[in-house]
């Protein structure tokens, strides 16, 4: 919620000695030049919403090159929609604070509820905002049941300590904290600012693009919040790696983290992370998991640690969507997603994977699904990543038949023939979507209906046992269709 508390009256540059009347007169133009502008805007709207309605009706014609024709409508009472349509499409714009500015300037009956949303959302960007909005609780307290999202955005976050100090215990229903675009330092942050924190009820912690002095830090700011149910990460980075295993042992029976999310790129080793993060106190309960490539592929470190996550959560981890590595050179060897196992995962349901390379080898994706061990399993998402800019669309059709034919081994009948398997009776999905980039090549948008074509056309035939059960789907997607999950 963006709370802005002023006065401010445009009375020119009045000259010390000038009267009350004409101090009085300024103020009132001013005033009325805003009504004005507020009436054209409200007539504006009303003109378009009228169009609307006529085209709702059948009232509008088409006309040539793209025009259109309204026909005369008979003037007299506007029909107007239910207030509870404008109060639906409004609770739908939650999230999206200019269009609730907007929204809040229309009318009367759109006032209250785009209000109401606007002071669910706080942000702070400073030490007198924070002072301010106290200030402002203070004379209208019904409003500290109103914020539900506090978002913490601006360089140095040390203007946190003091929001944790004068708004604890005074937001009841605070269930989101976000921190953004921030560098945690230790010299400007209260001593007891963790004490402070943990008197809110939040349940999700959004971090983006934060700076920690190390992991500890890190650590201690997610534990500390003992509603937690929700962790979201990305682009974090840590100064430091140190991580003290002992710190967090109080912890195990403490947390209850039930979704966590990876993405974007980590700029140190990442396996420290990874040992934080499959310590009991927060693996124990975790019941879904987003990791985005980035995670294990950060600057130089191209090692697959993340397999240690899995493990530690094996018993309580139902929903995963992955990013599975490419084939990287590491020396002599080759760090890919073969050595990815899911055989302790026993309770999973749904499972996404986005694969990268397809026109290469296949053998790791063939060893992930062949390790499933879950019997729960209801659906396997797997999203081949498409991107060729640079080659012509001969080739990008060869390198889509050298894919099939890959499968005309006995790779493709050992994934259909074990997934078609009694083992998996509850499974009712089954997607093989591609998602293709946009390819260009010598500056024109490469034709690929062809590549999309033989995709949808040939891959279920390589899968008869799941075609015949009908779970089994061969998609073109549109790019990022892994977002979904």
């Amino acid at each position: 919620m963006k709370i802005y508390i002023y006065c401010k009256c445009r009375l020119g540059n009045p000259h010390p000695g000038a009267s009350f009347a004409t101090l009085y007169s300024n103020a009132m133009k001013s005033i009325k030049q805003k009504l004005k502008r507020l009436e054209d805007r409200t007539k504006k709207w009303r003109l378009n919403s009228r169009r609307l309605v006529r085209i709702i009706k059948g009232k509008v014609k088409a006309g040539r090159a793209g025009t259109c024709k309204v026909e005369a409508v008979a003037t007299g009472t506007f029909p107007q929609l239910p207030v509870e349509v404008w109060e639906n499409v409004i609770n739908h714009l939650w999230d999206d604070q200019d269009a609730l500015e907007v929204c809040i300037c229309v009318c009367r009956a759109w006032y209250p509820p785009s209000r109401f949303h606007l002071h669910r959302q706080i942000n702070i960007g400073s030490v007198q905002g924070v002072k301010a909005y106290v200030k402002v609780l203070k004379q209208t307290p019904e409003w500290s049941g109103w914020a539900h999202d506090m978002t913490v955005g601006c360089k140095d976050l040390s203007v946190l300590w003091p929001a944790a100090l004068l708004l604890a215990r005074k937001l009841p229903r605070l269930v989101r904290l976000t921190i953004k675009d921030s560098e945690w330092k230790p010299w400007t942050m209260h001593k007891d600012i963790f004490l402070h924190l943990s008197a809110f009820s939040i349940t999700r912690l959004d971090l983006f693009h934060v700076t920690f002095p190390s992991l500890t830090v890190f650590g201690r700011l997610v534990c500390t919040l003992p509603g937690l149910v929700e962790l979201k990460c990305d682009r974090l980075n840590f100064t430091h790696d140190h991580f003290h295993h002992e710190t967090f042992g109080l912890y195990d029976n403490r947390l209850k983290i039930r979704s966590l999310s990876l993405q974007g790129g980590l700029y140190v080793r990442p396996n420290k992370l990874i040992d934080f993060l499959a310590h009991p106190c927060i693996s124990n309960t975790l019941q879904k998991l987003v990791i985005d490539v980035s995670i294990y592929i950060a600057e130089s470190q191209y090692e697959w640690g993340c397999q240690r996550l899995l493990d530690a959560a094996s018993g309580s981890l139902s929903e995963l969507r992955l990013d599975l590595p490419p084939s990287i050179p590491r020396g002599d060897e080759k760090v890919s997603a073969a050595a990815l196992s899911f055989a302790y995962n026993t309770s999973l349901r749904r499972l996404w994977l986005t694969f990268y390379d397809i026109s290469r080898n296949l053998d790791p994706l063939s060893q992930v699904l062949l390790s499933i061990k879950s019997g729960e399993l209801r659906e396997i998402v797997i999203v081949f990543r498409w991107s060729s800019s640079a080659i012509e669309i001969n080739e990008l059709k060869n390198k889509m038949k050298d894919l099939l034919t890959i499968y005309k081994t006995a790779l493709y009948e050992k994934i259909d023939k074990y997934l078609a398997s009694d083992s998996f009776g509850v499974l009712s999905r089954v997607e093989f979507a591609l998602s293709p980039w946009h390819v260009r090549f010598e500056g024109r948008v490469v034709d690929d209906t062809v590549i999309k074509e033989l995709w949808k056309q040939n891959l279920p035939l390589l899968f008869p046992r799941l075609t015949e059960r009908g779970i089994f789907r061969a998609t073109v997607r549109g790019l990022w269709y892994e977002g979904n999950f």
